[in-house]
Formats: C-alpha cells, structure tokens, sequence
C-alpha cells in the first residue's frame, strides 16, 4: 500500500550512506587531459539516470612497451577495404594486379602491379606463383601484401574444373566503413534540381561537316521598291544551326551583304526581347534577408518559370513549306542532291521542285492591263477612244561601255539595232 504524498510520509533517501563525494570533470584518456565528467557517476558514486558504469579493468591485458596516444600509436594508419582485380596469364605465368577506379577515394589508384612474375613469399622466393596457387577464399601474398581472393568470373571456373580443381565457395566482401560513409554523404545531398544530361557531342561527331543546302525566295514585292529575292539556306546538322545566304544577280542595284542571317538557332515564332535575367540556368523564387542569418536564396526546382523557345528543326525543313525568319517568310523550293537522298532515308520522303517565276506568283501580264485616264471627261469608252493608241517605246542606240580600274569612264554611242 502505498503512502499518501503528504509531509512527513516521504522517507529520506539519503539515509544510511556514508559516502556524498561528487566526482571529478577532468581525466586522462589515452594520456590525454580530456572532459569526462559526462562518464563519471554522480554524487556517491551512485550512478545517473541511463548511464553505465565502466569496469574498472579491462579483461585484455596491456602491452609490453610504454604507452603511447592514439593519435600517435596509431598515427598514418587506416582501416580501408580496397577491392582489385587480379589476370593471370595462361601463356607466360604473369600476374596484373588492377584497381578499379572509384570517385573521391582520395588514394592513387590504377595498375597496382604490372604485369611481370611474381615470386612466392620467403622462404620459397625462388619460384614463382602458378595456376595451382589460385582459389577461392584464399589469401595470397603478393610483395608483401596480402590479398584474399573471393571470386572469379565463369571462363576460370570452367578452366579450374576440366583441370579437375575444385573452388571453394565465394567469398564475402567485407565492407568498407569509409565507402559506406561516403555512399551516405552523397544519398543525403539534395542538389539545387535534377541535373540534365545534354549530350551534344556525339551528335557534334556524327554530323560535323554535313551541311543541308535549300534553295529558297522570299517574295518582298508588296514593300515600296520590293522584288522578288532568291536565297539559300543552309541547315547545319552538327547544332541544329540555320544559315541564310541572298544570290545578288549582277546590276541589280542592291548593295552585296555578307550574309541574310549569321549562323545561329532559329525560333519558330517571333519573341520579344528578353528582360534582363529571365534567361538564367536556375530561377530564383525568393529571397530572405537577416541580419543574423545573412541572405538565403530559395531556387525553383520545378522548372516553373522557365522560359522555353522552338526552335526549327531538320524534319520542319521540306520543299514546299515556309520559314519564318525574323517576321520575313521564305518558302522553299527546291534542295541539292545530298539533302534529297537525307530526306528520303531518314524520313522517306523525297524532294521537288517549286517554280518561283514572276508568272507562278500571278503577276498581270502587259496585254491585259486596263488603262485608266483620270485626266479625260465623260464615260470610260468615250475617254479611251479619244486617248492614243499606247505604243511600245523605240529601242534606243545602245552605249559600249567603257571600264576602267578606277571605274566608268566615258559612253560611246553605238550602232542602232
């Protein structure tokens, strides 16, 4: 039965000890000053709430020696599990050690040893290791280092068992702390996003140098002095890159340009210009600002905001279609023999061709033009009776020209036609 928690009922737990001694906060460990009074037990000895008490001596005896700290005992030394792969040659009796390579290791690794003979361990360093040193969890020595072999692929078990050797069972690897660590680290970081792979290289080496030519015009005759101009396009296959290039005929009176567009991507649809950072590898969402803290950036990771632009492709490109180019329309005509043959194994298709005369656009031609006399009275029929006939005009006498290096000289009247 328990007592009620009332004064007097309430015995006093310190009654019948004889020791109250608090424990000390500093010891030695290892040789070494160090805090310990989270180890020691509280007042009396008696010990805390979830604490154990360690025995007093150790059931391992100690070393020979005086004693030295740990981190000087066992200074330089590590305890890694390094994996290799060992090739021993059937033809000469040589062994290649390997290493294989692996990501932030922090150790050199790579051809351990060379492939050469190895000599057995002393006493017996004057042979060399054989296949019937080999086997499954074995321990080897190779130049004073010791590896356990733990398997094999299936070509050296099928060899071992028609020399009539029986394998032992595989090995375990044991694990290694510091990999299993490392594995964790690189588990728990959350990168900023997923990372993309964009691996432009191998279509940089499949299709460098291999360039579709398009023949194609653009129809500015609606402008004030407009014509109708020819173009090629030339369609880059190593970046998905456009090129636009005018045929100037001579005499034209258009001024030569290099080039009617430079070498670039080509959107799809007319964009605006860009605000200043709305084109950025990672989008900001906001950002907080302390005075303890300092300022702290929250990225997008969705990829909510991001700003994605179409560009034209090689499978947009065919005869017949138009191009935007910048608010400008060019229409395809036709393409070379290469182009034709690209189009016709890649996408089955095949190419033709488009006429862009002055007659296929529906150009009116001179006989069915309709006078109009603005400056004569009365009905239509009346005013055209009563205007000349229109004539075609008289060839005049053609000029030889004359041309120097410095340019054009003088005309010379020629003999009429």
């Amino acid at each position: 039965m328990a007592l009620p928690f009332l004064p007097g009922n309430s015995p006093n737990k310190q009654l019948g000890k004889e020791k109250f001694h608090k424990s000390q906060h500093f010891d030695y460990s290892n040789g070494i000053p160090m805090l310990v009074s989270c180890e020691k037990p509280g007042i009396g000895g008696e010990p805390l709430d979830g604490q154990k008490i360690k025995p007093k001596y150790s059931v391992y005896p100690k070393g020979q020696g005086g004693a030295l700290p740990s981190w000087l005992a066992f200074d330089k030394q590590t305890y890694r599990i390094r994996k290799f792969n060992i090739y021993f040659y059937l033809e000469d009796d040589t062994i290649q050690v390997v290493e294989p390579e692996y990501k932030n290791s922090g150790i050199p690794q790579g051809t351990f040893i060379r492939r050469q003979r190895v000599p057995l361990p002393p006493p017996n360093d004057d042979q060399f290791y054989n296949i019937f040193h080999f086997n499954l969890d074995k321990q080897i020595v190779l130049y004073s280092r010791t590896f356990t072999v733990t398997n094999c692929d299936t070509f050296t078990k099928n060899f071992f068992s028609k020399l009539g050797i029986r394998l032992n069972n595989p090995a375990t690897i044991p694990a290694d702390p510091y990999s299993t660590l490392r594995e964790q680290i690189e588990k728990s970081m959350t990168p900023l996003r997923p990372y993309e792979r964009r691996d432009t290289l191998k279509q940089f080496l499949d299709h460098e140098g291999v360039v579709l030519r398009f023949k194609c015009f653009w129809d500015d005759s609606e402008s004030m002095f407009g014509d109708l101009r020819e173009l090629v396009l030339r369609y880059f296959l190593a970046d998905d890159t456009i090129e636009i290039l005018e045929i100037i005929p001579p005499n034209s009176g258009r001024d030569t340009a290099a080039k009617f567009l430079r070498r670039s991507k080509l959107p799809k649809h007319s964009v605006r210009m860009k605000q200043p950072g709305q084109l950025t590898d990672r989008t900001v969402l906001n950002v907080f600002d302390s005075s303890k803290q300092g300022k702290r950036y929250i990225l997008d990771s969705l990829k909510t905001g991001a700003v994605t632009e179409d560009f034209y492709k090689d499978c947009d490109l065919t005869v017949g279609r138009g191009v935007s180019v910048w608010g400008r329309r060019l229409i395809i005509a036709d393409c070379d023999d290469f182009t034709k043959d690209y189009y016709r194994s890649k996408y089955g298709i095949g190419a033709r061709f488009i006429s862009h005369s002055s007659k296929a656009r529906g150009a009116p031609s001179d006989g069915g033009s309709r006078l109009t006399l603005r400056s004569q009275r009365g009905l239509h029929p009346g005013a055209v009776q009563s205007s000349p006939c229109p004539k075609a005009p008289k060839a005049r006498a053609p000029l030889q020209r004359l041309w120097l290096r410095g340019g054009l000289t003088e005309f010379l009247p020629g003999p009429a036609a």
